[in-house]
């Protein structure tokens, strides 16, 4: 069940790209909808579903909410924006033992809480770069992060189209509490298992439609292919995943 809801979560973060998310409004913006996802886990033996779920967002001025995303715009001149960030870690962020066989005896590895600051460039039908380092706020892992995308944001009429390609450095501790094996938990066939960092490659397409004046939908289809310091793991059979996504919204 825990691998479904991460799975949920990852969706929502992964729509929330510089598409969705635009300069704050002075009036606030609520949006309500439905959200479908496809994603498997890379655990061994963990369910890849397919869920369907609420989408929620809202905004006022320099504040934003999006899914498990709460944002502040700190600092904006035309093309250059900066935000203040934090986020729920949900995509490959934690599992329970009871999600799979083969992660009976393992410790559970809580989901945490990531926070930074986003940094942004973007200049339409041309290029978008979107550079994010943040770090475990609640000391699940103690480990950091810092993703690097480069998109390129197209319009064809109101549709909107968001080609990209991405890398996430993350740092030893983080890959070490979700993908390592403690001393402790080894068993026949799943010996202890320490990794370092690791550097994750992306890729992926963002589609956003509007159907009529308030209605949006977005739908994407993105590829993580995990470094191989993960994919060696021993809890770990897969070296990337697909993840696909749709979500309708009303705009109030």
């Amino acid at each position: 069940m825990k691998g479904r809801v991460v799975a949920f979560l990852s969706a929502v973060l992964l729509s929330t790209s510089s598409a969705v998310a635009q300069p704050p409004s002075d009036r606030p913006q609520f949006a309500l909808g439905i959200a479908a996802i496809s994603s498997p886990e890379p655990y061994e033996g963990a369910d890849a579903d397919i869920l369907v779920v609420p989408a929620v967002s809202f905004s006022y001025k320099r504040f934003y909410f999006r899914g498990i995303v709460a944002g502040y715009r700190l600092w904006e001149s035309g093309e250059l924006s900066a935000d203040l960030i934090a986020r729920a870690r949900a995509r490959f962020g934690g599992y329970d033992e009871d999600d799979s066989p083969a992660l009976e005896g393992m410790e559970s590895r809580r989901k945490s809480a990531d926070g930074g600051i986003e940094l942004q460039w973007e200049r339409e039908r041309l290029l978008g770069v979107r550079l994010t380092p943040t770090t475990d706020l609640l000391d699940r892992s103690g480990g950091q992060q810092v993703t690097l995308d480069v998109y390129s944001p197209w319009r064809f009429g109101p549709v909107r189209v968001e080609p990209g390609v991405g890398v996430e450095w993350q740092s030893e501790d983080l890959v070490n509490y979700y993908y390592g094996v403690r001393p402790e938990e080894a068993r026949p066939g799943r010996p202890a298992f320490e990794p370092g960092s690791a550097v994750n490659l992306t890729a992926g397409v963002f589609v956003f439609t509007p159907v009529s004046r308030r209605l949006l939908l977005q739908t994407f289809l993105r590829y993580e292919r995990l470094d191989s310091d993960i994919e060696e793991s021993p809890i770990v059979d897969e070296g990337g995943a697909l993840t696909a996504f749709a979500a309708l919204s009303y705009a109030f």
